[in-house]
């Protein structure tokens, strides 16, 4: 969480979109493909990384609107 502060203050800082859907789709595709390589469900590892993302996003939001 302390990375994703941080790289939410930067996107602020410098007015990046909070959500990059060429980042996103890229990083899909890479974890989905380590995992057909190393016998790991893509399923699985996809339902991680959107875990993860989704809370990302919930406190990136939180940062950018932070003092509006």
């Amino acid at each position: 969480m302390e990375i994703i502060t941080k790289v939410g203050e930067y996107k602020k800082q410098k007015n990046v979109p909070i959500f990059q859907a060429e980042r996103w789709a890229e990083i899909l595709k890479t974890r989905g493909e380590w995992a057909s390589e190393n016998n790991v469900s893509v399923d699985f590892i996809e339902k991680i990384y959107r875990l993860i993302h989704d809370e990302s996003l919930k406190l990136q939001t939180k940062i950018y609107h932070k003092g509006e």
